[in-house]
């Protein structure tokens, strides 16, 4: 039974009403005070059920070695990350974004995860001191006290110290679904105690979760239970609104609404959820008076031609970020009336430049800088550029004399969201360009062997048959790109004077591993051809051909 509230807000009751009189008794502090049966090195293999003086015990006590070695290098890293907390003010956005900055490339990850490492580096040293020295003593495993920093996110100094004061004083030599229960129960205790106006605030978001490889994501609501139960109550009634539509137009043959070809093909109407959500998808979004200005990117998805035409099946990239399977490509393709065309170059996959000689970029502009940078160019930054991002010169455009700044073109431009930008422009991050760069025409490099080497092979003539035997395996890739080959360029970026950090372009990934493919196709037929004229010869020379179909197989013609 459903029950409509009329937005008062109810008593609580039973152990509730307790909580809240002033001068009650405080309910009993959760902890874990003992256990019956202790899990230590020494009753691991009972506990696993296997022999003590066995091989199986001594495998049980490496890998018991191992986690209390993770536990101490956890405590390390938190120390070492907590030492690069802003020492000014920590809320001032540009310290902090540095500071994620420095992280990230030190530790060779997002900038994202960089700023919640420095922020639990932080928490652990200020205000977990008593928990972070029993990880460092080997007493908690690292994946207890990563669980800790994500149930003690929304409390505030005075609960975490407590918090940090009751747990160093469990006995801890228990299992993980216990340390969870009592931690759940002292989180809630100690968040009970908090002011009454946080927790009479609940939490109203909607966050895009990133896709899945299937090409699947997720839009997340979460807020007061009566309005999300009223949200889909409203998206209930217009989905069996329109599934009854749907009945009537298949019985009397009208028009079916909201059809996208699955109805009329199976006569059955569209079910609940499937009407939920094009009902969702299709609505339009009411802002008042506020205008909301046009998009400035489309949603891109990247399909190769052959995949296209079904003779491949290469995945298709949306927005350059998330790999989607070719038949979704496909069906997204054939529901569009307009294509765009990409050109890359077919061995690196770099996307080839397009001219520019103005301040504001052109949309084609706009479209190859997300090519080439999906996400801010910033290194170890993931935020998509399709949403929020700005462009910006390299080298500073010259308003009064353009002639002589930064021109406004593929090589001199890149799109950053707009911390980073502010940052650069502030000049705490300072980016210098490398153009990409087109291979010698000659093919040479300097670690190629130069003309005429030993390591050269003698010329051949075209007819010769190749000098591969029947039985070997086809012809692998070759190494490297070939010559007049463009290759991806690059940007060095350094953080207040320091040494550069260089971040290569984003390439098409697929177009290399197709050309890849059909080159070793092509080679193989060659060979094959080239066999075959060879077992003709001989047969017009009167030798044996005894064994030949089935050594060489038929024509490929």
């Amino acid at each position: 039974m459903t029950q409509v509230s009329d937005g008062s807000v109810p008593k609580p009751r039973g152990r509730a009403v307790a909580r809240s009189r002033p001068g009650a008794p405080r309910p009993r502090k959760p902890g874990i005070r003992g256990s019956r049966r202790p899990l230590t090195r020494e009753t691991l293999p009972s506990e696993a059920f296997v022999d003590e003086a066995g091989a199986e015990a001594e495998k049980l006590r490496e890998l018991w070695d191992l986690g209390l070695a993770e536990s101490r290098q956890l405590a390390a890293k938190l120390r070492l990350a907590a030492r690069h907390w802003p020492a000014g003010d920590p809320e001032d956005p540009d310290l902090r974004d540095e500071a994620d900055l420095m992280v990230s490339q030190a530790l060779r990850c997002s900038i994202h995860h960089a700023s919640r490492l420095l922020e639990d580096a932080h928490t652990a040293v200020t205000h977990l001191p008593r928990l972070l020295a029993r990880l460092e003593a080997a007493e908690l495993p690292a994946r207890w006290f990563t669980v800790v920093l994500r149930r003690a996110g929304g409390l505030r100094e005075a609960a975490l110290h407590e918090l940090d004061e009751s747990i160093a004083s469990w006995e801890l030599a228990v299992d993980e679904g216990r340390f969870r229960r009592e931690l759940g129960a002292l989180v809630r205790w100690l968040s009970d105690q908090q002011e009454a106006a946080q927790r009479s605030r609940p939490q109203r978001s909607v966050d895009i979760l990133p896709p899945d490889e299937d090409g699947t994501a997720c839009l997340q609501v979460i807020g007061p239970a009566p309005e999300i139960l009223a949200l889909g109550r409203r998206l209930d009634s217009a989905a069996r609104a329109i599934q009854r539509a749907q009945r009537q137009a298949l019985e009397s043959g009208q028009e079916i609404p909201f059809d996208d070809g699955s109805v009329s093909g199976t006569a059955r109407p569209l079910s609940l959820a499937a009407l939920r959500y094009r009902v969702l998808t299709g609505s339009v979004l009411e802002t008042g008076t506020v205008e909301v200005p046009r998009e400035r990117f489309r949603i891109t998805v990247t399909v190769p031609a052959l995949s296209l035409l079904g003779a491949a099946d290469a995945p298709g990239m949306l927005d350059g970020i998330h790999p989607i399977p070719a038949e979704m490509a496909r069906e997204l393709a054939g529901g569009e009336n307009t294509w765009y065309r990409v050109l890359t170059d077919p061995s690196t996959g770099a996307f080839l430049p397009l001219p520019a000689d103005r301040y504001t970029a052109r949309p084609d502009m706009l479209e190859h800088l997300r090519l080439r940078h999906p996400t801010c160019a910033v290194p170890g930054c993931t935020r998509p550029t399709s949403w929020a991002s700005e462009m910006d010169h390299i080298e500073e455009f010259d308003h009064r004399d353009p002639a002589s700044g930064g021109p406004t073109s593929i090589e001199n431009t890149h799109l950053l969201c707009w911390r980073h930008h502010q940052l650069k422009t502030a000049g705490l991050i300072d980016p210098v360009r490398r153009s990409a760069a087109t291979a010698d025409p000659l093919g040479s490099s300097p670690s190629d062997p130069p003309s005429g080497s030993p390591s050269d092979p003698p010329p051949r003539s075209p007819s010769d048959p190749p000098s591969r035997s029947p039985s070997d395996p086809p012809a692998k890739s070759r190494s490297g790109p070939p010559s007049g080959a463009l290759h991806p360029g690059s940007t060095s970026w350094a953080i207040r004077g320091g040494p550069p950090v260089d971040a290569i372009d984003d390439t098409d990934m697929v177009t290399p591993w197709v050309v890849d493919a059909f080159t070793q196709m092509w080679d193989e037929v060659q060979q094959r051809i080239a066999r075959h004229r060879t077992a003709m010869t001989d047969v017009e020379t009167g030798e044996s051909t005894e064994g030949t179909e089935e050594q060489y197989g038929p024509p490929p013609y």
